[in-house]
């Protein structure tokens, strides 16, 4: 978030951008979808998407910093709108959680976490050591192949895991707008039994 946006400046412009942003995750879906070839421009299109879900988890979490900078006190009364703000906030932990600290952690449809670039080429170095160790063994170099096959698909997936999860947390978000602007309206009075 730039110095000078307010958290409300930060959920307006997610609310705003998420329809360009999500046409724009299945346009790149699409287009890798039909393969990306060669080391480069898959390790390109790899950290393009890693990059990219870098901004949008840092956008989320400043997105729940907003919800939860108006989550009121709990009372026993209606707290229907308290539950609304901690649901959508489990929406975004969920996309933001992840395994980062493990070893092979890897990004999933679940959640944003992980490096596909790097777990790519690190698979990738192991195999073309064992290449360079063992020339003659056809199956490391077929292996090869579809190591960067599977990662052509695994850049479209993390596309598409961009647009759900954009998706999901600004409709949560939009529809359920007054409930976190104001969880707990004032005009309540006392309840009748």
């Amino acid at each position: 978030m730039p110095v000078s946006d307010t958290v409300e400046q930060v959920l307006e412009k997610f609310l705003k951008d998420t329809p360009a942003a999500v046409e724009e995750y299945y346009k790149k879906a699409e287009e890798t979808s039909k393969g990306v070839s060669g080391m480069e421009a898959v390790v390109k299109e790899s950290a393009a998407v890693d990059e990219k879900r870098h901004e949008v988890i840092s956008v989320l979490l400043d997105v729940k910093y907003y919800i939860a900078s108006r989550f009121p006190e709990m009372k026993e009364e209606d707290n229907a709108g308290v539950r609304v703000q901690e649901e959508v906030c489990a929406l975004i932990n969920k996309a933001c959680k992840g395994d980062a600290g493990k070893e092979d952690a890897r990004p999933t449809g679940d959640n944003l976490r992980g490096s596909l670039a790097s777990q790519y080429l690190a698979a990738r170095g192991k195999l073309s050591q064992s290449i360079d160790e063992h020339a003659a063994v056809e199956e490391y170099k077929m292996q090869l192949q579809e190591l960067d096959k599977q990662q052509s698909r695994e850049i479209s997936y993390g596309w598409k895991a961009l647009a759900f999860h954009r998706r999901v947390i600004a409709d949560a978000v939009r529809n359920n707008r007054s409930k976190i602007e104001n969880p707990r309206p004032q005009d309540y009075g006392h309840m009748a039994m």
